[in-house]
């Protein structure tokens, strides 16, 4: 790429780019302290002191209101890094709830989340968990923003509305529980791809809508994944219908490329299941669960 296409390329998007950097930004200067060394995001010695063994010598500073990172999120990554660090996957965790359980037994953990994975490898617990929280702050201003501009909005418009949904009371409300950050990012994520997939029709916006949708499910709290899942098929069928009672009935090729996220997302929660917790996940209410939102999908788009 030479000089001319580049400052093309950059031109065009300049929009996009402005965008990008401002959120990050603001990030940066939110967590300023963080990113200096100065603090540490987490309340672990926050919570450590009202857990017993430990709350024996008396809490050392006011109780945490928001104590999931100290419960949940920190002695997972804590298993995951010391199972990278052994050259194997985790699978169990054998320090928590008296005796240990398996990690794929519990529908919060995303595990096999490649951002989670490659943070939890190439980073202690704590620098994984503040980077993997504001890599999902980011993610949720940034595909807001673009959902925005796909509606026609202006620039000021989806710019505003990507900072409102990053900074507002839920995201930062549950931001230090790594589940749930997530979906603050592919709530709009999943809704901005297969807008853009009902626009396209391609093969490869589909599977960019598939994937979108299958990382909601795996990325961390399960349930809620699903839910989010479930909204953006939906959506994506509302569009499929409107589109042919506005223009004209879709071929059978077009909706093959309607439907692309669908299968997709049938075989991702089918793998999700079938992984090495399929026994405690084999209860019919779960089965249902899945089978629902992907049924669901297919009925309404057919």
């Amino acid at each position: 790429m030479n000089a001319a296409v580049l400052f093309t390329w950059v031109r065009r998007r300049r929009g996009h780019l402005a965008a990008a950097l401002l959120f990050a930004a603001v990030l940066v200067a939110l967590f300023a302290p963080v990113f200096a060394g100065q603090k540490v995001f987490t309340d672990t010695a926050t919570q450590q002191g009202y857990v017993y063994p430990w709350a024996a010598a008396g809490p050392t500073a006011p109780f945490a209101l928001q104590a999931d990172q100290a419960d949940l999120s920190m002695p997972a990554l804590a298993v995951q890094r010391r199972a990278y660090d052994a050259g194997e996957l985790p699978h169990v965790d054998l320090y928590s709830y008296g005796g240990g359980y398996p990690l794929y037994a519990d529908l919060s953990t995303g595990q096999a989340y490649p951002p989670r994975m490659v943070l939890a490898w190439l980073f202690q617990p704590v620098d994984a968990h503040f980077l993997f929280t504001v890599g999902h702050l980011w993610a949720a201003a940034w595909f807001t923003y673009l959902l925005l501009r796909r509606f026609g909005t202006r620039w000021l418009t989806a710019v505003a509305s990507g900072l409102a949904w990053m900074l507002g009371s839920w995201t930062t409300g549950w931001m230090q529980l790594a589940p749930v950050v997530v979906q603050s990012a592919a709530v709009p994520a999943c809704l901005w791809a297969v807008h853009r997939l009902a626009g396209r029709r391609t093969w490869g916006a589909g599977v960019l809508a598939a994937a979108m949708l299958g990382a909601a499910v795996v990325a961390g709290h399960a349930l809620m994944g699903a839910v989010t899942a479930g909204i953006a098929i939906v959506y994506l069928a509302a569009l499929a219908a409107d589109d042919g009672r506005r223009r004209r009935p879709l071929s059978p090729a077009g909706w093959a490329r309607a439907l692309a996220p669908v299968p997709a997302v049938a075989v991702e929660i089918y793998a999700h299941r079938t992984s090495p917790r399929w026994r405690w996940l084999a209860a019919p209410g779960r089965l249902l669960v899945g089978a629902a939102i992907v049924g669901g999908g297919v009925l309404l788009l057919s």
